[in-house]
Order: C-alpha cells, then structure tokens, then sequence
C-alpha cells in the first residue's frame, strides 16, 4: 500500500493494465489487474492489496520485508492475519520455506474469493474468521504473527487495540516476533504513538528502513530477541538468492520504535 507507487499506477491504468476478473458487492469493488509486463496486482476500491511478479517473488515493496522472518528458526508456525490476494504466501511458497503450519485468517469472504484466482496454488492453509476472535486462546503456538488487515488504508482498530496485543503476545512461542504493516500516514501520529506505545508493554519494538515503500513502516514486535539476534538469526537462515541487499540492510539497521 505504498501511495506515491500506487498513483503511479492508476495514472497510466488504461493504458498499460487489463483487468482480468472482478468482484462487487456492499459497497466495494475487487479486481484483479494485469500490467503488460505480466505482473499482477489485486485491487480494493483501487487500493493495491496484492502483487505478483511473474518473473521474481520481490515486489519492490512493502511485502518483501516479512521475508527474512520466515527463516527465523527451522519450521517456523506461521500466522498472517489478513489475506489480500496472498502475496506473501506466494513469496514464502516460491522461496521454499518450510513452514511447520502457514495459517491465514481472513474475515472477508470475498477476499478469500478472488485470492484462489489470484493465487491458486497457494499450500497456506486459509481460515475464513475474524482475525482477533480466532487469536484468542493459541498459547505459544505460532512462532511469527504477521499483520497485514486493512480496510482501504486503515488497520481496523481492533488490531491497534490492547487486548489484541496481548492474545498476539500469548500466542507466540517465547522467542517470537509480531510482524505488523503499519501505514504511517493512514492515521494521526497521536494514534500511531499511540499504537506503538500499546506494544512496547508487552514487547520490544523495532522498526525497519523501508527505503523503497515510503509510506509502510514496518514494526518488528519481538517477545525476547533483541535486534542484533534478530538480524543474525535472519542472516543466518535465509538462501543466499533470496537474501536481498536491501532487505539485509533493513534488519541490519533496525531501529527501537
């Protein structure tokens, strides 16, 4: 959801993009959308909620950042909250990460919908349910929780909330990471103080330089891993092709929130 990229786009939209399938119901509008490079995107009410690259699983942008944190420890459990058309399955999947469990929950049927156009190959196991009810009672059962919900721009507040924060923080495993799409313009910075503020009471938080999305912040929530150990943990885990100069630099030069 990076704003500036995604202007971008829809100003030359009718000249270089073709939409291939699409949904409308209550109010809003999904589609999926074809650039003649052969990259893929899927829209919600003309916000980018979804990119494949046929050609390469980076998507120079915000979603090539939960990458590295799949290789934090061998057969990870992994959570996402929030589907859009599976990018970041594709990107773990294509990256032949082996993960003991890949659940995503998602509340949106529709989404859940035109994800199996978009992707349909995807192994992750997909739960259509409200992401904060189903957190509820998973003590340590997910290494890495990665959130990515939104309406158009804005996380709905019940992921901003202190009650979620705490069920996220029960349900890692005592060495795991809450990974979270913020966008940082989406809101007020009183409630992204705010938010942050929630989460340093119950974890370390850092934050990732996102040179090429400059919009989406990335908060790196971590139950006991300082920085530096998530960095060599990282480093150490991840392919050597999949190991993107840039990327390492971010968790390189993660800062405390």
């Amino acid at each position: 959801m990076n704003i500036k990229e995604e202007m971008g786009r829809l100003a030359s939209a009718f000249t270089r993009t073709s939409r291939q399938y699409s949904i409308t119901s209550a109010g809003k509008k999904l589609e999926i959308i074809k650039y003649h490079d052969g990259t893929r995107e899927v829209r919600y009410n003309s916000v980018v909620y979804s990119r494949i690259n046929p050609k390469s699983i980076f998507t120079h942008s915000y979603w090539d950042y939960f990458l590295p944190l799949a290789y934090l420890c061998s057969n990870p459990r992994i959570l996402m909250i929030g589907l859009g058309g599976g990018t970041i399955a594709y990107q773990f999947e294509k990256a032949g990460v082996q993960a003991e469990r890949f659940d995503i929950v998602e509340v949106d049927r529709d989404m859940i919908e035109i994800a199996k156009v978009f992707y349909p190959e995807a192994k992750a196991n997909i739960i259509e349910a409200n992401g904060l009810d189903y957190i509820k009672g998973k003590d340590g059962m997910y290494d890495l929780i990665i959130l990515d919900a939104y309406i158009d721009y804005s996380i709905p507040s019940q992921f901003t909330s202190k009650g979620f924060i705490e069920d996220a923080y029960s349900a890692l495993t005592d060495k795991g990471i809450l990974a979270i799409n913020y966008l940082q313009d989406a809101t007020g910075s009183h409630q992204a103080d705010a938010f942050i503020e929630a989460l340093k009471g119950k974890f370390d938080v850092y934050s990732l330089e996102t040179r090429i999305t400059l919009y989406n912040a990335i908060l790196i929530a971590s139950k006991s891993m300082g920085s530096t150990d998530i960095y060599r943990s990282v480093s150490a885990g991840m392919p050597n092709e999949y190991a993107e100069a840039g990327l390492m630099h971010s968790y390189a030069n993660m800062k405390k929130a």
